[in-house]
């Protein structure tokens, strides 16, 4: 059990369940890879800022 490693882990899949719930990222709205990529990084923007 590595405490630090946890922390780290725990913030990436809270990142992972904010973004998922997102309607059109969870449903995968967008049907273009380059479409769907933009939606979450836009979507990661707005939660870590």
């Amino acid at each position: 059990y590595d405490e630090h490693l946890y922390q780290h882990r725990h913030l990436v899949e809270n990142a992972f369940l904010k973004i998922k719930r997102w309607r059109g990222i969870a449903t995968r709205y967008a049907k273009r890879l380059k479409s769907f990529v933009a939606a979450v990084q836009i979507e990661g923007v707005r939660i870590f800022v």
